[in-house]
């Protein structure tokens, strides 16, 4: 694990019930078909599955999950990524962001998913 993500983990555990890493594209796949969360937060340059396919797969198989995903990315200036998501209507944040950003944007979408 990265330490950027244990930072994260360790932000976001007072604010979260549970919460769950995966550490590449096909990991996450897995952990949706076990977990419907209220958030998903998607990294767009995930290792083995990016995260653009991996927005697909869950496009395909949990579709009521869309609402909660909020894309993780340090590429919004390439085209494809931005028209991407755009598309998708979810939030992103631009790396590096600042975890009150990060907080409250989890915020939303778990209200945005009915879950909050």
């Amino acid at each position: 694990m990265t330490r950027a993500c244990e930072v994260l983990i360790e932000a976001l555990l007072d604010d979260v019930m549970k919460l769950d890493v995966a550490h590449n594209g096909f990991e996450a796949l897995d952990m949706i078909f076990q977990t419907d969360y209220d958030a998903i937060l998607l990294d767009v340059s995930m290792p083995r599955m990016d995260g653009l396919s991996f927005f697909n797969y869950m496009r395909e198989l949990k579709p009521h999950l869309l609402g909660g995903v909020i894309f993780i990315t340090g590429d919004t200036e390439t085209q494809k990524v931005r028209s991407f998501i755009a598309e998708t209507n979810c939030m992103y944040l631009d790396k590096p962001f600042n975890l009150r950003n990060l907080k409250d944007t989890i915020s939303m979408v778990s209200k945005f998913s009915g879950q909050a």
